[in-house]
């Protein structure tokens, strides 16, 4: 799709995305000047009139939605036969990716994220939209936390007509509503289940079934209760996991009449976590097994769901006595209870017969199978050429997870298995691999070492803990607190990869002042830092000991006293004689240029007789120096610039 422009409009710079149906490109926008996301029908599907069907509801049903939590249209088309869709550009991550790097969210963050999905789908479901794919693949987020809804590619309106799905199992497996899984007729509630799904993998960072393959996840979306969510996060509030087990409910009914109610009672928990929440549906939970199944065909799914909706009319009858009830059953024809006998079995046969179907929707019992050609380690685009072959009516739905990096963008699993059996027009789902799972490392500095070793170790990170002495840190570092990482925060890691954190040894609360007498100055100063303590004023007094030697110090050695206390030094004077230091007296005097670097220079002029400093002074570079003497006799004088030999000058008296 490189130097692509479509419909002389949209320039593609690079795919974002990718799914069974379609290509998300980003591109740029020529005629309004903005990034704009294209979603593009595969070219292989250019001719299936299925495909283009499906991608066309997509387009009608987003483009219908005008809502800040939903990724809005700009424009649809057909450029050579590709078919494609102008989207909205989200600068930022999808939610799944998003729970992977945190790991899970606190309750708090939940509900801010899915306060926003629930606005998106309040408004999607009164323009009798429902969504039926809500996952956190489908969900972006970005650096400000606005949460977007995207991908309408099984949305269905919601009439009479379209309500009823057969046996055809839409969505991804881990957030399919139980309806779905059953093929059964989905509603708004189904949506309500999923979200409820999505909350669950927020809060506890992982999804409320899993299993080897989607058909057996789809079996406990119908048979299994999920673990209660304070079973996994203890400290949850009450009203939090309320709202996402009701959410979660087997039986429609039983669940949040719409995105509203749900919304209402996330806002009431926002600001206060202690609300007391009501279950005003007043529905007995029910739940399901396979036996339990209503759904036998749309026609009875139709039928079922009207029924739902009609209250049944008062039977005066039971005002009657229970003496009176008991004698008319007593009373009863043989007739009668045949006809109860019959219908009994009856219901058995159907009960049978659902289950039969519910095997064949999802095993593949049924005529006109075809064999499952093995698709491991091939791409998507190389698995749709062979599955295409096989039969154009067979469908990927894919999904991903992290793997070894040698398989990334191939196919690591398959349902069904290579070989099974498959009926037409089913779908096969399909794994593909991103590679090896790299996050960016977070900044540990300043975090006590032990407590940033256990969070590295359950990101999966080995972690290895060194001590090092405070000599060059910053003093805010306290005792055992990290105070620098290998590698680096920011720094792309993997699973298993070895994170060093550096610990601080710290420092004593008091130290020993050292006794300093004798020492050069430079020499004191370097002992009072490595005790940890400062040097301060510096005062030169009379001393037969050579110059700059520390002759006395303020607080006596031995003294205990805190760390980064103030020691004042006693210093010999440095020796000169009368007058050299002054180019106005009279007398013999030298000259001499100073060199071009660096920009200024510290000089010393030394009797090499008796070491005596005569002249000491800071100039800048380039600068002609003259020194004046008052004595008599020749001597030889050294010139020292920077502590570094320069050159000697001789005079005579």
């Amino acid at each position: 799709m490189a130097e692509i422009i479509l419909g002389d409009r949209y320039e593609i710079q690079n795919e974002i995305g990718a799914g069974g149906m379609a290509i998300v490109y980003k591109a740029h926008d020529k005629v309004l000047n903005r990034d704009v996301a294209v979603k593009v029908l595969r070219p292989e599907y250019k001719q299936d009139q299925d495909f283009i069907k499906r991608f066309d509801i997509e387009a009608k049903a987003a483009a219908s939605l005008n809502h800040p939590n939903i990724v809005g249209i700009h424009d649809v088309g057909v450029h050579d036969g590709l078919h494609y869709i102008v989207m909205e550009y989200i600068e930022g991550k999808t939610l799944k990716e998003y729970i992977s790097e945190k790991g899970k969210l606190d309750w708090r963050e939940t509900l801010k994220v899915s306060m926003q999905i629930c606005a998106a789908l309040e408004h999607a479901h009164e323009h009798k939209i429902i969504h039926r794919d809500i996952k956190p693949h489908n969900i972006m987020v970005n650096a400000a936390g606005v949460v977007k809804v995207t991908d309408f590619g099984i949305a269905r309106a919601t009439s009479a007509s379209t309500t009823t799905i057969g046996t055809t199992v839409l969505g991804s497996a881990h957030y399919l509503s139980p309806e779905q899984a059953r093929g059964g007729f989905t509603d708004e509630r189904s949506d309500i289940y999923s979200l409820g799904v999505c909350m669950y993998e927020m809060i506890t960072g992982t999804v409320p079934f899993d299993a080897d393959n989607t058909v057996a996840v789809a079996m406990q979306h119908l048979q299994k209760e999920p673990t209660p969510v304070s079973e996994i996060i203890p400290d949850i509030p009450n009203s939090v996991e309320f709202i996402i087990m009701k959410a979660m409910r087997k039986e429609q009914r039983a669940r949040y009449l719409g995105a509203k109610d749900m919304y209402a009672d996330m806002l009431k928990v926002s600001i206060n976590p202690d609300a007391e929440l009501t279950d005003d549906n007043n529905a007995d939970e029910v739940v399901f097994s396979t036996k339990q199944i209503p759904v036998i065909k749309p026609e009875d799914e139709r039928a079922y769901a009207a029924k739902e909706n009609q209250t049944a009319p008062k039977d005066l009858s039971e005002k009657k006595d229970k003496k009176e009830d008991k004698k008319e059953d007593k009373e009863k024809k043989p007739e009668d209870k045949r006809a109860v006998i019959a219908a009994i079995t009856v219901a058995f046969v159907i009960i049978a017969a659902a289950v039969f179907m519910l095997r064949g929707a999802l095993f593949g019992i049924d005529t006109g199978k075809k064999s499952v050609p093995n698709l491991k380690g091939l791409t998507v685009d190389q698995a749709q050429e062979v599955v295409s072959e096989l039969d154009k009516n067979i469908e990927l739905v894919e999904t991903d997870e992290y793997s070894a990096e040698e398989e990334k963008d191939k196919i690591i699993s398959q349902d069904p298995a290579a070989n099974e059996n498959v009926p037409g027009s089913k779908m096969i789902y399909i794994t593909v691999g991103k590679g090896e799972k790299t996050t960016k490392l977070e900044d540990y500095t300043g975090m006590n070492a032990d407590e940033a070793q256990k969070k590295l170790t359950k990101l999966g990170y080995k972690c290895t803990i060194a001590e090092e002495n405070n000599e060059n840190l910053n003093t805010e570092y306290k005792k055992d607190t990290v105070t620098r990482q290998i590698p680096e925060a920011g720094s792309k890691a993997k699973a298993g990869d070895t994170v060093t954190l550096y610990k601080s040894k710290g420092v004593e609360e008091t130290v020993k002042v050292p006794d300093l007498k004798g020492y050069s100055l430079d020499a004191a100063k370097a002992l009072l830092k490595e005790s940890n303590l400062i040097c301060g004023d510096v005062k030169e007094v009379d001393s037969d000991k050579p110059e700059n030697t520390v002759v006395g110090q303020s607080i006596p050695a031995d003294t205990k006293v805190e760390v980064k206390q103030k020691i004042n030094l006693e210093v010999s004077k440095t020796k000169t004689e009368t007058g050299t230091n002054t180019n106005t007296e009279t007398g013999k005097s030298i000259s001499f240029q100073l060199p071009s670097q660096p920009d200024q220079m510290t000089v010393k002029v030394i009797r090499k007789d008796n070491g005596a400093t005569v002249y000491q002074k800071v100039h800048n570079a380039s600068e002609t120096v003259t020194v004046n003497f008052k004595f008599s006799g020749d001597v030889t004088l050294e010139i020292y610039v920077n502590d570094q030999f320069y050159k000697e000058e001789s005079v005579n008296g």
